[in-house]
């Protein structure tokens, strides 16, 4: 069996008010298919050839059931370009203290491992850029499972570089992260901001495979995290977890691994979500953090989850938390999303719909 080496590169661009995808190389397993719409319960104005004809209230559901705002365009190398027959495109209007207006149609898209997983020894590279304006939603089909390492194999790797241009918008919403038994497994991420760019990035990590009784019995877990907005770099996060070694280090005393009071105590799982847009002013940070953290604060139960918010140097912050149990984690971020996304953008945090 041989190592696979893949790469997915994504572009997204603005096209007639509509967020575009073009898929510049796709060698599997990695894959994704095609763009799909946003569309928030928020009022829309919807336009025919630049002329008004109406006002709607359309959720997600309601826009599949008319099949009203599909057109989204997906071109990979130089194939044709796909579009849907729908004549209509939706524009939203929002306006607020940051004086924040768009008229740009968001596109989601799912990332696909069709291998069911990485492999060990498995190397694949994830590169995306969300041009000036556009508004691109990434989210995973399901949770990426880093099976066990293969000897004779190099450490499995996960490389990501997200640029997000002049008032682009990058919202990273992936799945959940399970390490399993006896894996390796290196993540780099490298994200960099322009001028008014904005992101939302979050990340889960468990344990292992709790249902079938693995718990920090992975034999790595690196996770190297950096952040930069107009050259100037505003996260830097570097982790590197070895249970075995530590528990082999430590003889056996009992309390001494990931699990001991002075680590992760009881709680197993653990998130980082960023949140970041490049030019707000330091003091409307430092207003939603004081609204997060006071969030953060009534949803923190001791034993169970545990939340906390912090300002970066310039241009964000980050949201982290550790639980006993994924779905507190899960079912919470998206609080912490939407009333940030409210502030900075005037705008609703749609969940990614999924696809399988």
């Amino acid at each position: 069996m041989t190592q696979t080496n893949a790469v997915l590169n994504l572009n997204f661009d603005v096209q007639d008010q509509q967020t575009i995808l073009r898929v510049r190389k796709q060698e599997p397993p990695l894959r994704v298919v095609r763009a799909f719409p946003i569309q928030s319960a928020s009022a829309s104005k919807l336009v025919h050839q630049g002329e008004k004809i109406g006002l709607l209230e359309l959720g997600n559901n309601e826009l599949d059931n008319q099949g009203v705002g599909h057109h989204f365009l997906v071109e990979q190398d130089n194939q044709n370009q796909l579009d849907s027959p729908y004549p209509l495109g939706l524009q939203q209007e929002s306006s607020g203290q940051l004086g924040y207006t768009t008229s740009v149609q968001p596109a989601l898209v799912h990332l696909h491992n069709i291998s069911g997983g990485l492999l060990g020894g498995d190397q694949l590279s994830l590169n995306v850029v969300v041009s000036a304006h556009a508004q691109a939603q990434l989210t995973s089909t399901g949770s990426t499972r880093v099976y066990r390492y293969r000897q004779g194999y190099p450490t499995t790797t996960q490389t990501t570089h997200l640029v997000v241009e002049e008032d682009g918008l990058l919202e990273y919403l992936p799945d959940t992260l399970i390490p399993y038994a006896r894996s390796q497994y290196r993540q780099t991420t490298r994200i960099e901001l322009a001028e008014g760019a904005g992101l939302f990035y979050w990340e889960v990590v468990t344990p292992g495979r709790e249902a079938k009784g693995e718990c920090f019995e992975y034999d790595l877990l690196q996770i190297e995290l950096d952040i930069s907005a107009k050259n100037q770099p505003i996260a830097i996060e570097r982790s590197r977890l070895e249970p075995a070694r530590l528990e082999a280090a430590a003889s056996g005393r009992i309390g001494s691994g990931l699990n001991s009071l002075a680590r992760l105590g009881p709680y197993r799982y653990f998130a980082t979500f960023y949140i970041c847009r490049v030019g707000v002013e330091a003091e409307i940070w430092h207003q939603l953090e004081a609204q997060l953290d006071e969030e953060a604060r009534k949803l923190s139960v001791s034993g169970q989850t545990l939340w906390g918010v912090s300002t970066l140097p310039a241009h964000g912050l980050s949201v982290r938390a550790v639980g006993s149990s994924c779905h507190s984690i899960q079912r919470t971020l998206p609080i912490f999303w939407q009333m940030a996304k409210e502030e900075l953008y005037q705008q609703d945090a749609v969940m990614p719909r999924k696809v399988y």
